[in-house]
């Protein structure tokens, strides 16, 4: 009796790394979003505003996030997606270190701004290249490393940019943000590919559809020129005789017609 043949376990597809990075560039820009929250005291006293004046940077941010998420997403839509994502992970920490020079208030309000439309093209464009990036198993679980990186940053680097506000001032976070995103910056130009041509050729049902309806159109252009060569043949293709008969109708003498004055000749010479 033979042992049963042993046959490899099949390899569990995994997370891209770059969706891993691309998540990283999620945990900083959550940590930006709500840091704020755990620095209003320091910004208040250092801008000389009240702390719900303070408070509306958060509202500042919420307000670019929603116009421009769906805003960034028209504008860099013939861009690519490494040079999006580059570009607005680089608007970011440009925002940050505008925040971290602000000498008022209206300064650091537009810096929050910014950073926030930023922030939303980012998101749009993330989304989409790590679903394309992952393999069809993983895809679920690529977008949730994704958003992942946004709660890590509630559990982590929004108690650790309170700290470094309360320890170093809050300046020193903006830095830290900053420089980080510039970091995250650099790995997605260098890991950050051209989506797969699989992915940007049209679905299979659409190429099978196109091809049936190029085909059924073929085949009626086909029957209808058989139809006109059938009108033009003089008799019947019912045998081989025919059909070269039919074919070499159109290569055979024409019979001469007789003129009216040869009958009209003949009719005189009789009388």
């Amino acid at each position: 009796m033979s042992a049963p043949a042993l046959t490899a376990a099949p390899r569990r597809a995994r997370v891209p790394g770059v969706v891993l990075l691309l998540a990283a560039v999620t945990f900083c820009l959550g940590t930006s979003e709500f840091m704020i929250a755990g620095l209003l005291e320091q910004i208040a006293d250092d801008l000389h505003v009240s702390i719900p004046q303070a408070g509306l940077l958060i509202t500042a941010f919420a307000v670019g996030m929603v116009v421009g998420a769906p805003a960034m997403a028209v504008l860099t839509l013939r861009l690519p997606t490494r040079s999006t994502l580059v570009l607005m992970t680089v608007v970011f920490a440009a925002a940050h270190v505008l925040g971290a020079l602000a000498p008022g208030y209206g300064v650091l309000l537009v810096s929050r701004v910014v950073a926030a439309v930023a922030c939303g093209g980012y998101w749009a464009v993330a989304a989409v290249h790590a679903h394309r990036a992952s393999p069809p198993e993983v895809v679920g679980r690529s977008l949730a490393a994704l958003v992942g990186g946004l709660t890590i940053a509630n559990l982590v680097g929004v108690p650790g940019g309170a700290w470094l506000g309360e320890r170093y001032g809050w300046r020193t976070a903006f830095w830290v943000i900053a420089v980080v995103t510039v970091l995250a910056a650099v790995l997605v130009a260098a890991t950050v590919r051209a989506p797969r041509a699989a992915d940007a050729a049209p679905s299979a049902p659409a190429t099978s559809w196109r091809r049936s309806s190029a085909c059924s159109g073929r085949a009626a252009s086909g029957s209808r020129s058989r139809r006109r060569r059938s009108s033009r043949r003089p008799c019947s293709p019912r045998s081989r005789t025919s059909r070269r008969c039919s074919r070499g109708s159109r290569a055979s003498t024409p019979t001469p017609c007789r003129s009216p004055s040869s009958g009209s000749g003949s009719g005189r010479s009789s009388g």
